[in-house]
């Protein structure tokens, strides 16, 4: 498999778990009670993907277990890339812990009503015997799981600036490179998890033949529209980041390419139209419309 498969295949799904972080915090941190609904399928995607990812990165290294190994005992603070490895697992264990807290009382009425094994399980996954103690009370106290949320999304957006600090510092081909790329990352992120998370949601319900009740449909919508402003801004940033191209004389050839040069032809009729102008324009009419065929072309 080339090496650009597996780093693009990596940080294809490491922008969508992080950028459903940002999205989870809506409700979980920043107190948009709408979003809490999706909550637990948007840390369990978030996890999910991540962790996908990191098996891009794994496969790709030749001898995996030496960076847990030289990350302990000789981390290099200075590098992006360590950072990135370090606030990735700090958010991945993070939001193993929030689905925990998310999930504890279901396991709990589970275990109730269930009986040998399965119920000395349950109950040891949920720490049925804390409750009534010093740290069970903590874990039981609601404002737990706003704080496991907030360090989940700082640990999570941090570990995405640093992914776009790789670029922004690694001197590669021009235009692939520059102090603007955290933050074109991060508008990335945003747009890719939420179009990843509308795509999962609306095909869950059709596989499974349940209808999508009210609340669910209007925040839908909501977030389509709210992909296309996301995209819009996207846009804007590539046209900034080409715009500066031609201004600089040492990557204006680059833009050229783009722009009017032999690569024009997937620039403007992929990048620019088919994935971006038109997809903008069909989240505008279908969020009006209240169209789902329309969110999930």
């Amino acid at each position: 498999i080339p090496w650009a498969t597996m780093i693009a295949t990596y940080i294809f799904l490491v922008a969508i778990g992080s950028g459903l972080c940002i999205i989870n915090a809506l409700g979980s941190v920043f107190g948009m009670q709408r979003y809490e609904m999706l909550t637990k399928r948007m840390a369990f995607l978030s996890l999910t993907t991540i962790l996908f990812g990191m098996l891009c990165i794994v496969m790709h290294l030749g001898h995996p277990e030496r960076m847990p190994i030289y990350n302990a005992i000789s981390p290099n603070f200075r590098s992006a890339i360590s950072w990135m490895g370090l606030l990735y697992s700090i958010y991945m264990a993070v939001v193993v812990v929030e689905l925990w807290l998310l999930n504890r009382e279901d396991l709990a009425r589970r275990a109730q009503s269930s009986e040998g094994w399965v119920k000395k399980i349950l109950e040891l996954l949920t720490l049925e015997k804390l409750r009534g103690t010093r740290f069970g009370a903590v874990l039981e106290d609601p404002r737990l799981p706003r704080l496991i949320a907030l360090l989940a999304f700082v640990s999570g957006a941090s570990a995405l600036s640093m992914l776009g600090s790789v670029f922004a510092h690694s001197e590669s081909r021009l235009l692939w490179y520059g102090p603007y790329y955290p933050i074109y990352f991060l508008v990335s992120a945003i747009f890719s998890g939420f179009a990843f998370l509308l795509a999962v949601t609306i095909i869950t319900y059709r596989v499974k033949n349940d209808e999508i009740f009210p609340g669910l449909k209007s925040i839908i919508f909501e977030m389509a529209q709210a992909l296309a402003v996301v995209l819009a801004v996207g846009f804007l940033m590539m046209i900034f980041r080409l715009a500066t191209g031609l201004l600089d004389p040492a990557s204006r050839a680059p833009s050229m390419l783009l722009l009017n040069g032999p690569f024009s032809v997937g620039f403007w009729g992929f990048e620019v139209g088919l994935m971006t102008v038109i997809p903008i324009f069909i989240l505008v009419w279908a969020a009006e419309a209240k169209s789902f065929n329309g969110v999930l072309t």
